[in-house]
């Protein structure tokens, strides 16, 4: 069995289209483990799919980026221009900043947090 996530446990994470390229050109993001009261409360709210219950996932993904995503390197506008990490007073992304991705980059960011939190033990030794 491989037990729960160290709440300091930091990774990260390259988009799909990105891993093609030089390691110089791709846009890495900084993530940390979530809490487990922020596990449990996520696991909360995707929980009525399993009932067949609409499950809000644009809310779930928000969620679980903002409690993650901690900075990135190399992430550039359309016009090629730098976009500087900065947190809120909170210390989590500005949501101006976060708006800025995608509705497919926030699924594919927000899957890959998810699936970092689960690892199945074999997942773990690998």
């Amino acid at each position: 069995m491989r037990l729960p996530l160290s709440p300091d446990e930091k990774f990260t994470f390259v988009f799909e289209e990105d891993k093609s390229k030089p390691k110089e050109k791709q846009t890495v993001f900084r993530l940390k483990a979530l809490s487990m009261q922020q596990l449990i409360d996520i696991e909360d709210a995707i929980s009525g799919a399993v009932s067949g219950e609409a499950v809000a996932a644009g809310t779930v993904n928000y969620r679980l980026i903002k409690a993650s995503l901690i900075g990135w390197e190399n992430l550039k506008d359309a016009n090629g221009n730098k976009i500087n990490w900065a947190a809120g007073p909170d210390g989590l992304i500005r949501d101006e900043l976060l708006r800025r991705f995608p509705m497919v980059k926030r699924a594919e960011l927000a899957t890959a947090i998810w699936k970092h939190n689960n690892l199945l033990e074999q997942e773990a030794k690998n």
